[in-house]
This record gives structure tokens, C-alpha cells and sequence, in this order.
């Protein structure tokens, strides 16, 4: 019975087989690639056609030359007028000459952005005269002028101004050129939305890259130096580097920046992150922040302070000059004593130096030690801390 029973199976199994295999090659010898593809020839009608977009189908770029949209040029000077939004570039080096305002690019026109493309923009105006990149405008009915989103990357602006160390601190010769690199004198221009970006700046007579008294700018990547007046001002200052005779770097936000002054402070800032700041004045702050973190500054006069701050977390200050003294009839409103680390507030993870002054001047301070300065013949300074934590009771 059950041999009997697996013989019918074993049967039927094998007519469903053979049945299923039956309708499977009439299903092959049936289909026919040119019934599954009606549509025609697999094969191209021709090579294929450009796909990439120009630059100018990106972003539609305007040449700085004479004819242009929005373009105008000062025959004699040489001074360029952008009077319309869109994105400009440079189509090679820029010289001004005397006959003008002294001026080389002017901007007068919100939306506006400009590549100087890596040339240069430099001038042979004596004395000193206008900026590298200023703005231009109409003046409002109460005397201000307005402009607005405004771009600037990718090149260079020159003067011939000449940096001589003289007495310990550089003195600065003025000679041909531009008064600002990227900027303007009137207090009366206000403009926001200001974004440079890749600019190099160098002996300059004033100010460096200044883009407005009254602006919300970013300054990204940059360089200035050589000016008797500031270095980089800007809300946001990133990645940049300046020297200058007044204030190097100021700004409310700066990050990964370095700036070195002869008469003023090497990197001013509301929060300061991962800046190194030098200054050689007398009585002055290699870098001053309302919260520095993770920053090096050092004063190298008397009476300076390496780095000044509300909060410094992670820090390390040296003041390297002596006590300053006081000439008869002398003006002077600096600091008098040398200090490396000075925190109103808390000073966290601090190490500080004085030649012959305060290493560590806090309210409170955490973890903190003193360091030697470069100069074997410095001592490390006094430690005056209100209320320590995390660090011996006396230095």
C-alpha cells in the first residue's frame, strides 16, 4: 500500500513537471525582443550634447571694463565705479593714478559682489588718497549713506607705506597709495551684510580692512598690515591674520586669529577662541575679550598685560616688560604693573607670567599655575587670586 501510494505520487508530480515545462519553452520560442521593445533602436541618434553649465549660466558674471552693465571708468585715474547690483570681476591688475578721487574700486550699488580674481589693486596717489574698495552713495535726508550686501574675495590691494623698527616699536613712513584698504573715512556710511573674503592687504596708510563704522561684516581668511590706523574691524572675524601701529584685530566674535600692534592691542574681542594676540605699547593687551578660551597673548612694555579678560578659560598670558614708570608731567592712562593673565571673573586652566609683576590677577581662579617666560633671567610673577580651587593656597 504505501509503495503503491508513492508510485501515483511519483506520477503525478512528474506530469505537473512536465506540464509546467511545456508551457515554459512555448513561453520562450513565443517572446520576441523586438515585440518587448516597439519603441525602435537602442542605438544614439547621434554623441552626446554639452550638459555642464558656464560659469556665466551659474552665476552671470560682469568683466570690470569699460562698457559694461553698471561699469564706468575714470579715464584719467583709473578709478572704477560699479553703480548697479551684480557679480563683478577683475580682468587684471588694477593701477590708479593720480587725478581722481584716489580711489580704486567704488561701490555704489546694494547686492553687489566683486572677485578681484587674484589680481591687484594698487596706486601711485601721493600723498595717500581714498581706499582700495570704498562705497559711494546719495546721502539720506539726516547725512547717511546706505549700503547693503556687499561681497569681496580672492586678491590683493597695495600702497607703499614702509614699516621701520625704530626705538622698539615699528614706525610706519607714508608713502603712495590708498588711505584704507577695504573701507571708508565717512562716519556717515553705514552698511551691513558685508562679507569678505581671501583679501590681502598691505601698506596701507590708515586702517586695513574696515568695512564700515557702523556694519555687520565678516572678514574670513584675510591679511592686513602696515597701517597707522586699525588693522581688521569687523562683527565676525575668522581665520585672519594683521599687524598694525593701532589696533590689530577687533571685533565682537573672533576665532583662529592672530594680531600684533605697535601702539594698541593685538586682538581685541567680546569672545575670543583660539587667538594669539601681541602687543609692544606700554601699558596695553596682547588680547582683551570679555571670554577668551583657549588664546595666548603677551605684552612686551612696561605695564602690559598678556591677556586681559571677564572669563579666560584655557589661556596662557606673559607680560615680559617691568612696572611702568610715570615721567613728570607725562599723560598716561595704562596699566602700571605687568600682568600675564588678568580675569575680572574666573580664570580656568590658566598658566601666566610677569617679568617682574603679576602672573595671575583673577576674582577666581581654577587649576591655574605660573609659567616661566622666555627670558631665563624673568621669575614667573605672584599669583593674586581671590578664592582658589584646585590649586596650591599660596604661589
Amino acid at each position: 500500500m504505501f509503495f503503491g501510494f508513492t508510485s501515483r505520487f511519483s506520477t503525478m508530480q512528474t506530469s505537473r513537471f512536465a506540464l509546467i515545462l511545456g508551457l515554459a519553452i512555448a513561453g520562450l520560442v513565443a517572446y520576441s525582443p523586438s515585440a518587448a521593445f516597439a519603441q525602435g533602436s537602442l542605438l544614439p541618434p547621434g554623441p552626446p550634447g554639452v550638459t555642464m553649465k558656464t560659469l556665466d549660466q551659474v552665476e552671470a558674471r560682469i568683466p570690470l571694463v569699460a562698457g559694461s552693465p553698471g561699469v564706468s571708468v575714470n579715464t584719467t585715474s583709473g578709478t572704477i565705479t560699479i553703480s548697479q547690483p551684480g557679480s563683478y570681476y577683475l580682468t587684471g591688475n588694477l593701477l590708479i593714478l593720480p587725478g581722481g578721487s584716489g580711489d580704486g574700486i567704488l561701490i555704489a550699488s546694494d547686492n553687489v559682489t566683486i572677485d578681484l580674481n587674484g589680481f591687484t589693486i594698487n596706486s601711485t596717489v601721493t600723498p595717500a588718497a581714498g581706499s582700495g574698495i570704498g562705497y559711494s552713495g546719495v546721502p539720506s535726508s539726516d547725512g547717511y549713506i546706505f549700503v547693503n550686501n556687499i561681497s569681496i574675495r580672492n586678491g590683493f590691494i597695495r600702497s607703499s607705506t614702509a614699516s621701520v623698527l625704530e626705538g622698539g616699536s615699528y614706525v610706519l613712513q607714508p608713502g603712495a597709495g590708498f588711505v584704507t584698504g577695504i573701507g571708508t573715512t565717512n562716519l556717515y556710511m553705514v552698511s551691513s551684510s558685508i562679507d569678505i573674503d581671501n583679501i590681502t592687504v598691505s601698506g596701507i596708510n590708515g586702517d586695513g580692512i574696515y568695512p564700515s563704522f557702523y556694519s555687520s561684516s565678516t572678514v574670513r581668511n584675510s591679511h592686513a598690515s602696515g597701517g597707522y590706523g586699525s588693522g581688521i574691524v569687523a562683527t565676525l572675524i575668522e581665520n585672519c591674520t594683521a599687524s598694525s601701529r593701532l589696533g590689530a584685530i577687533s571685533g565682537r566674535v573672533v576665532r583662529s586669529s592672530e594680531g600684533t600692534s605697535s601702539l594698541g592691542v593685538g586682538v581685541e574681542a567680546l569672545i575670543a577662541t583660539e587667538c594669539i594676540g601681541y602687543s609692544y605699547a606700554e601699558g596695553s593687551y596682547g588680547l582683551f575679550a570679555r571670554t577668551a578660551t583657549n588664546c595666548r597673548g603677551k605684552a612686551y612694555r612696561a605695564g602690559g598685560v598678556g591677556i586681559g579678560a571677564v572669563n579666560a578659560t584655557n589661556c596662557s598670558g606673559e607680560a615680559e616688560g617691568g612696572v611702568k614708570t610715570i615721567a613728570p608731567n607725562e599723560v598716561y592712562s595704562g596699566n602700571l604693573v605687568p600682568v600675564g593673565v588678568w580675569a575680572s571673573g574666573t580664570a580656568q586652566n590658566c598658566e601666566g607670567a610677569a617679568g617682574f609683576g603679576v602672573a595671575i590677577r583673577a576674582k577666581i581662579g581654577v587649576a591655574c599655575t605660573l609659567t616661566q617666560p622666555g627670558y631665563s633671567f624673568f621669575h614667573g610673577g605672584t599669583l593674586e587670586i581671590e578664592n582658589r580651587y584646585n590649586m596650591p593656597a599660596t604661589p
